[in-house]
């Protein structure tokens, strides 16, 4: 009778430590791919804040009149302040009163808010609808006046460096208006560009805005006021 040989304790030991080669490779593969996934599901959700600012952006610009105030008050209807922008317009529901709106921008330590007042123009009665905080951490923005150019940009929070851009707005200039300006920008400085006198701005036809979101990458983009040029 034959005898069977069976494994021995070396051949034993040296399946064992393949095994466990082969389940640490597999453990850090599946690591990897796990760490990959979560940084495309960040950056994925980065680009869908970031998209999402720029549109709402565009839209609140794009409901503007192209007049320089809003009506019935000495206030312009884009504006520059110490923590961001305010755009103010009259706005006409179907189904509402007309009513005017102030939006504003404001760039804080915990993110970018949006905040919109509104004031009905037959009883007065006033509503403060506000946006969640967005997970922007710096904010950078200048405004395109005609006559005058670019003013100098406000920075707010982490900006993270970008070339100020030489761009020119083509197409036929708007009309100067004169109206009661803020005599100073945040920081002391002439809000308005070269042109300007402290009784009259021109026409905002731009604002150009870059955002900075978490991951440190500015994002630059000019959005065009309502109207067509």
């Amino acid at each position: 009778m034959k005898r069977q040989r069976g494994f021995t304790l070396l051949e034993v030991l040296v399946a064992l430590g393949i095994v466990a080669i082969l389940a640490l490779l597999s453990w850090r593969g599946l690591t990897e791919v796990l760490r990959s996934a979560e940084r495309v599901n960040r950056v994925d959700n980065e680009l869908q804040t970031t998209t999402a600012v720029f549109g709402q952006l565009d839209r609140d610009l794009s409901s503007l009149n192209l007049g320089t105030q809003w009506p019935g008050t000495d206030q312009e209807s884009v504006e520059l302040v110490d923590q961001g922008l305010i755009i103010r317009t009259v706005r006409r529901d179907t189904s509402e009163n007309a009513f005017r709106e102030e939006i504003q921008w404001l760039q804080t330590a915990q993110g970018l808010l949006r905040t919109v007042k509104r004031n009905q123009t037959e009883n007065n009665n006033t509503t403060a609808p506000t946006d969640g905080l967005l997970p922007i951490q710096g904010l950078r923005v200048r405004l395109w006046r005609e006559p005058g150019g670019w003013t100098p940009p406000v920075l707010l929070g982490n900006v993270a460096p970008l070339p100020l851009t030489a761009m020119n707005l083509q197409g036929n200039p708007l009309a100067t208006a004169t109206v009661t300006a803020n005599p100073a920008a945040p920081g002391g400085e002439q809000a308005g560009g070269e042109g300007d006198s402290p009784t009259q701005r021109g026409h905002v036809r731009a604002v150009e805005v870059a955002l900075t979101p978490a991951n440190g990458q500015t994002v630059m983009r000019i959005l065009l006021t309502g109207g067509v040029y």
